[in-house]
Order: C-alpha cells, then sequence, then structure tokens
C-alpha cells in the first residue's frame, strides 16, 4: 500500500512530463500505425513469403531475427491493452503479426483482414492518401 502512495506523490510531481508523454506516445503510434498500413503495397497480403529455417541464418540475422520478433511481441500486447483501452487494437495486432515471424501468422492474418470494421479503416486510410485498396486473401 506504502508503494501506491509514492505512485501518487510521483504522479502528482510529474503530471507535465506524464501527461507529455503520453500525448508524443499516442503520436507517434497513430502516425507510425496510419503510416504503415497506407505504405505497404496493396498486394503485401497476398504474396506469400517462403520460411527460412532459422539455422540457415547467421549470426547477425539470427539477432535481427529476435529482435524484430520481440518488437512484434511488444506491439501486439499494446494491441491486446488497447483493446480494453481507447485506440486501434485490432490494427495494432494486425501490425505486429505482419512484422512478426511465425508458422501460423498467415492464417491470423487473414482472418483479421476479413473482419470488416478492419479492412474499412485500413482502406479509408489508402484512399485518403490516392493507394490502391489493400488486397484481401481468401482464407485458407
Amino acid at each position: 500500500m506504502e508503494h501506491l502512495l509514492y505512485v501518487k506523490q510521483w504522479m502528482i510531481l510529474h503530471g507535465t512530463e506524464v501527461f507529455t508523454f503520453s500525448a508524443l506516445f499516442f503520436l507517434i503510434y497513430f502516425i507510425g500505425t496510419i503510416a504503415f498500413f497506407v505504405l505497404i503495397p496493396s498486394d503485401y497480403f497476398l504474396l506469400q513469403q517462403p520460411s527460412i529455417p532459422l539455422a540457415k541464418f547467421t549470426w547477425t540475422e539470427k539477432i535481427i531475427f529476435l529482435l524484430r520478433n520481440f518488437f512484434a511481441v511488444l506491439v501486439i500486447a499494446v494491441g491486446v491493452a488497447l483493446l480494453f483501452l481507447p485506440g486501434q487494437g485490432l490494427l495494432t495486432i494486425l501490425m505486429g503479426l505482419a512484422i512478426s515471424d511465425f508458422s501460423k501468422k498467415r492464417f491470423l492474418i487473414i482472418a483479421f483482414l476479413h473482419r470488416q470494421a478492419v479492412i474499412k479503416t485500413i482502406n479509408h486510410w489508402r484512399k485518403k492518401y490516392a493507394k490502391a485498396p489493400l488486397q484481401v486473401p481468401d482464407h485458407e
């Protein structure tokens, strides 16, 4: 209980910094999400990229692979949190899945893209920035 008092006091003393950081994080997240879905090619999810066994990677590629997937897990976790908080949780989860690399990711991505609210939002942004609508693959 004593720890909560310290947190409360810290928040009172640093409220401006917390607000500034939160607002900045929200803007970066919002702009980044829009940029991601606007800048990818319209056939991005139609292309099947072959999976390369991790054993064939060089050490540098393995480190990049691990960092990319760690970042993807963080993005997916933020997306899950945004399902309960104000924000675009489904799009954030979809973005995290797109940058990750695991065996069933394509199945999950296609399931997300077949949700009308998700594809409608993405194509609204793409239309606003004069990009072709995102092509959705059939269910596998």
